[in-house]
């Protein structure tokens, strides 16, 4: 059986074309939005926007201050609102440029539900999905297209008698298969069940082929298995029919026994994942006041992370056990860790990351060699324990260049890529709980890695093709997908004590659904809220971002690798936690030219800007710098840095620039208290005359910002504390993750909140209410 894999899976370039005028019917949408709920001085109105495109017209209670009352009662009271009439034609819009131009299929689905018998369905479900957005639309909307359009007696007034009935349709559907229908035989009409179990119409078949392609195929390169005489697609047919395990047993005999249990081992993995992510989602979505978590571990398992000594000057790794009073300084060895009742929510990292759509740079053919190669490296396996046993007795009075070539060693052997990479993840585990600097392992791991490629030439022939290139970020990136949860944000605060934490990375389970780049929700809780946050960026080729912010601050950001995912539209942040006295501020770099869409997206979280741009470059693209600059709220800080300038074209460059800026800046709204500084060539970082510039700019940025901050706080001064700043940045960061995520943050904070109140009182019936604390949180979890 080969049913899928017969069918072609080409685009032509004909149907590629078709959906190019999408943009543009988005663009005239938004514009039409803007225009009807009055938001064209709102300096938000983009976010609230795309919040409605995204999550449907409930996402304008999170707007209400936003609009006039008026306005907000006719839009949110009228089943036919003008504003649900265009996120209607929205909704349509994109399932046909999104899925018919890809899937012949879907389109031939789709044009068969408009027709006439079936219209009132159809219109229902796109009234479903402008209402609600992407609530029901699960991780592969076409799939939910198809199952919300065949199980017709699952309308409205059904979910509303019977919330779950979707979520479980879903999850039995996803879990076993395309036979598992026969369970909601009561919701779906005897003929078309039979149509689709039969496969006389493949609707079903085919959107459950697309939801289990991709997990599929990466656990079987996962587990070593040869797609040998079009093996995955064999497989694919079988579990997209009866389900995970019986599907799979279909190729036992096709695959050595070894790998078949390996394979097993790993797809139990994958769905106990799929299983508490679930679980979270009900909780997200739910509003009663109870959690079902459950907790395996004893909670000795999550007081067991120390901050252990520290690794010596000569780099030489002292190796040492972990004893019992070394649990107890878990809490202030990682700051902003959450409740231990998450330690076992093995949730794979693309539920929780909120997307964003923007090209990149680096040729298509490179990119999907990559993030192939990437998600060979994912198999979701590390826990807490995990880290605490992480190279504990293996490196007693090893340098890290021993360690090293241990790993280069293996790999030579194995010439296994993914798993080197996973080896490069336990002394990297092993650092961070010593709260090290990764740098000098990186620069250790990468010397030893070019010399190797030197001396064996087949191992230098596969880096060429079966291999990425190697980065710290790409290795931070690995070990977070291979994290559950809790794991996730124990990593995060460890690396923010010497590290810069990664904040926008290449979405690698979801690139291929046009969904390339995505925040990490975790930096939430390692946010340095006390201080002003400046991001960096550059317009039009730029060289040595990092490298500049590196000697202005003192920071580590990893300086570019060329054709390299990880460093195309990219984000890493700097908190400077490890500085003594403490850093004035926190300082986020971008690698990569930053795309508007995401600027326009940022601005309200970050304090200031630092816009690099070359000299040459400006001379010819001065209404560019103009587009960015009115992108940024005009009372935060801006400073454009001016790059390779030469001496002799200092002041006169400078003039054009202001000249410019000063004419366009009644027209676009930009910023009265602009800084241009310009910069020569600072790549000699030894001659005198650049460290002097150097250090000129640092305290120019530095003055100029703490002036504008004060500023700003002189003027709310009686409206703005500490704790009101970190709400709003807290309000911001969530926005860019997805709703399910913030309500689930939100009731946990629900939760722990009252504990950790109680905790903390000190009396002398302490002891009383500790233990009526615990008891009432025991009657929440169950």
């Amino acid at each position: 059986m080969a049913e899928y894999s017969d069918i072609s899976e080409s685009i032509s370039d004909e149907k590629m074309n078709d959906s190019g005028g999408g943009g543009c019917v988005v663009v005239t949408l938004t514009e039409e939005i803007i225009k009807l709920l009055h938001l064209e001085d709102n300096e938000n109105k983009d976010e609230i926007v795309n919040d409605l495109l995204e999550n449907g017209r409930e996402a304008l209670q999170n707007h209400q201050r936003d609009i006039t009352p008026e306005v907000y009662e006719r839009e949110m009271n009228n089943q036919n609102s003008e504003l649900l009439q265009l996120l209607k034609k929205y909704v349509k819009q994109q399932w046909k440029t999104q899925y018919c131009s890809l899937h012949e299929w879907f389109r031939l689905f789709l044009e068969e539900h408009e027709k006439e018998d079936t219209f009132v369905l159809y219109e229902s479900i796109v009234l479903r999905t402008a209402e609600h957005g992407n609530k029901y639309m699960k991780q592969c909307p076409l799939l939910s297209i198809v199952i919300q359009l065949l199980f017709d007696s699952i309308d409205d007034d059904c979910l509303k008698q019977n919330p779950s009935i979707f979520d479980d349709l879903w999850i039995t559907i996803t879990n076993n298969g395309l036979k598992s229908i026969q369970k909601y035989s009561s919701y779906i009409s005897e003929e078309v069940k039979n149509q689709q179990i039969t496969k006389t119409n493949k609707a079903l078949f085919m959107g459950l082929c697309e939801y289990f392609r991709q997990p599929l195929f990466n656990l079987l390169k996962g587990s070593k298995v040869i797609d040998r005489d079009k093996l995955y697609n064999f497989t694919l047919d079988n579990v997209a029919e009866h389900g995970w395990l019986d599907g799979v047993e279909q190729i036992r005999k096709k695959v050595a026994p070894v790998l078949f249990e390996l394979l097993l081992h790993n797809i139990n993995l994958f769905r106990e994942n799929q299983q508490k992510e679930n679980i979270m989602s009900k909780e997200a979505t739910s509003n009663v006041n109870n959690c079902s978590l459950v907790f395996n571990a004893p909670l000795s398992t999550v007081t067991t992370v120390t901050i252990l000594d520290q690794i010596s000057d000569n780099q030489s790794i002292s190796g040492s056990s972990i004893n019992f009073s070394q649990q107890q300084k878990l809490s202030s060895s990682i700051d902003n860790l959450p409740s231990t009742m998450l330690q076992n929510s093995t949730i794979l990292s693309a539920s929780t990351l909120a997307t964003v759509k923007v090209e990149s740079q680096i040729p298509s053919s490179s990119i999907n060699n990559e993030i192939e190669i990437i998600k060979t490296c994912i198999i979701n396996r590390f826990q807490l324990e995990d880290l605490v046993k992480a190279g504990e007795l293996m490196y007693i009075n090893k340098t890290l260049k021993n360690i090293s070539d241990k790993i280069l060693e293996d790999y030579c052997k194995s010439k296994d890529y993914s798993a080197f990479i996973n080896d490069c993840l336990t002394p990297i585990m092993y650092l961070l709980k010593r709260t090290q600097n990764l740098d000098d392992f990186i620069k250790t791991l990468l010397i030893q890695f070019e010399r190797m490629k030197r001396t064996n030439r087949q191992i230098t022939i596969r880096t060429e093709t079966e291999t990425t290139n190697l980065s710290l970020r790409m290795f931070l990136h690995v070990l977070f997908m291979n994290s559950d949860l809790f794991l996730r944000r124990v990593i995060m605060s460890l690396i923010s004590k010497r590290n810069p934490v990664p904040f926008l990375e290449p979405n690698a389970l979801n690139w291929s659904q046009n969904e390339p780049y995505e925040f990490i929700s975790d930096i939430i809780h390692v946010w340095n809220y006390s201080r002003p946050t400046v991001l960096s960026f550059g317009i039009g080729p730029c060289q040595g971002k990092s490298s500049l912010l590196n000697q202005l601050f003192q920071s580590t950001f990893e300086e570019k690798i060329d054709n390299s995912l990880y460093f195309q539209q990219t984000i890493d942040i700097d908190f400077g936690y490890c500085f003594n006295p403490k850093r004035s501020l926190n300082i986020a770099d971008t690698h990569g030219e930053l795309h508007k869409l995401l600027v326009r997206k940022l601005v309200s979280i970050f304090d200031g800007f630092l816009i690099h741009i070359d000299q040459i470059y400006l001379s010819e693209h001065l209404l560019l710098l103009v587009e960015y600059l009115e992108l940024l709220p005009e009372e935060k800080f801006q400073m454009v840095l001016v790059r390779d300038i030469s001496n002799k074209s200092e002041e006169q460059c400078l003039l054009t620039i202001k000249s410019f800026i000063e004419t366009k800046a009644s027209e676009h709204n930009l910023s009265k208290r602009l800084h241009i500084y310009p910069l020569e060539n600072v790549s000699n970082i030894n001659d005198r005359k650049i460290i002097l510039s150097i250090e000129d700019l640092r305290e120019e940025i530095l003055t100029k910002m703490n002036n504008e901050i004060k500023i700003m706080t002189d003027i709310h001064k009686s409206q703005i504390t500490l704790e009101t700043r970190k709400e709003k940045i807290v309000f911001d960061i969530q926005k860019l993750f997805k709703k399910d995520y913030v309500s689930y943050l939100t009731h946990m904070d629900d939760i722990i909140q009252p504990m950790k109140n109680k905790l903390l009182q000190r009396n002398k019936h302490k002891h009383d209410q500790i233990f009526r604390c615990i008891f009432d949180f025991k009657n929440n979890v169950n």
